[in-house]
């Protein structure tokens, strides 16, 4: 099973083709005279018509963070359509290691250091501040490109990651890669995007290094409310304190989550998931999975260890989603798919294989139930990989029991 929702879940999208189209228009005299080394001045913004800017190398990208509604680029928007662009296109991968020798220092243009000898890196697309708040706001279709090797480095920053906050966008088809990938920031932060609300997500993707001390994931910090996420992953690693998930560390309200996935090895202290940190109200989790290890490194925490879920908090939906994560929880409330369970939740159709420990309240499927009102249906742990014989409130007529992997297995084939 595993195996097909990974295939089906890498795929990135069909990549739109435009360079044979415009390659006689970029290439000519008169265009490369007109754009210059930061392209500003092209004769045509939008070559393809369709209303989004085209992103040709970092310093475009750069310059995006001057034009976050979409509209414009360099102050320009010549050739857009009559009713005016409304986001941006990649045309190419794009490296951050700019001069190519595998490694990110001075001699790299987005290195940033600081006067005393450090490379800040990147600075994040997009901001919250006590001064006011300015989001990405338009829409960033990838193409199915790549951006390799971001690197920031700032320690005492919110809001970390490409993009460090957008509000109802739309980010389509991107990667980032790269063995120099490393993201590390304070609070919020992800590899793609610190924070988002009111956005979509479709099949985007983040594999590096990510720091943070809270609301840490790989692909995303923390997704405020009425998010959509669709057929997007993330793999590496994930590091800090507390609410920490392999994909996503901090959910608020009435977010959709499908065909996600995550495969990255998760340390903290507390409210950490394999997938997902912390999970507030009335969100929905469809077909996910997770596959990296979830390690908690103290004995006191407030919030559960899992392998999909840390804490599922109350009226949430979590439907034929899966973790072979292997959870050590050296706190309270470890479960082999969701650490501490709130209230008036419903899981079905889900399991977990994954070897499962820690010190109190450890179940296999389930750590700990804190409320009442929870339908758990259908839903299975493997004994013989978890090593937990049980789990918080299995019910043999629910269908809420545990299993040798065999059987587990045999009841998914046969629906």
């Amino acid at each position: 099973m595993s195996s097909q929702l990974v295939k089906e879940w890498q795929g990135t999208g069909k990549a739109i083709a435009v360079v044979l189209l415009v390659s006689s228009v970029l290439f000519s005299p008169t265009s490369l005279g007109a754009n210059g080394p930061d392209n500003a001045g092209r004769i045509d913004y939008d070559l393809d018509n369709d209303g989004l800017i085209e992103i040709d190398d970092l310093a475009d990208l750069d310059e995006i963070r001057n034009n976050l509604d979409g509209t414009s680029l360099y102050s320009a928007n010549t050739g857009c359509p009559t009713d005016g662009c409304n986001g941006f296109e990649l045309t190419t991968d794009l490296d951050f290691d700019s001069n190519q020798d595998g490694v990110m220092d001075a001699s790299d243009t987005y290195w940033n250091d600081n006067g005393r000898g450090v490379g800040e890196g990147w600075l994040p697309i997009g901001y919250l501040s006590e001064d006011g708040d300015a989001p990405f706001t338009a829409i960033f279709e990838g193409n199915s490109n790549t951006i390799r090797n971001l690197y920031i480095n700032r320690e005492n920053m919110m809001y970390i990651g490409l993009f460090g906050t957008i509000s109802e966008s739309q980010i389509r088809q991107l990667s980032l890669s790269g063995s120099l990938t490393s993201v590390t920031g304070y609070w919020h932060v992800g590899g793609l995007i610190g924070y988002v609300s009111n956005s979509e997500l479709t099949r985007v993707s983040s594999h590096g290094a990510i720091y943070g001390r809270g609301q840490t994931g790989g692909l995303v910090g923390a997704a405020g409310d009425n998010n959509k996420i669709y057929g997007s992953y993330s793999k590496g690693t994930v590091q800090g304190e507390s609410w920490l998930g392999g994909l996503i560390g901090y959910v608020g309200n009435n977010n959709e989550f499908e065909k996600n996935f995550s495969a990255v090895g998760v340390i903290g202290s507390d409210g950490l998931g394999g997938l997902l940190g912390i999970v507030n109200d009335n969100n929905q989790i469809k077909y996910c999975f997770s596959l990296g290890n979830v390690h908690s490194r103290n004995n006191h925490s407030f919030s559960g260890t899992g392998g999909l879920i840390g804490e599922l908090r109350s009226g949430n939906q979590v439907v034929a989603s899966f973790s072979s994560s292997v959870v050590e929880g050296r706190n309270n409330d470890t479960g082999g798919l969701i650490g501490q369970l709130g209230s008036n939740n419903q899981i079905t159709s889900s399991y977990s294989n994954g070897l499962t420990t820690g010190n109190l309240q450890v179940g296999g499927l389930i750590g700990e139930a804190s409320g009442a009102g929870n339908a758990i249906t259908n839903s299975y742990w493997a004994t013989d990989r978890a090593r937990q014989l049980n789990s918080n409130g299995e019910s043999e007529e629910l269908g809420y029991v545990g299993l040798s992997l065999a059987n587990v297995c045999l009841v998914f084939l046969l629906g």
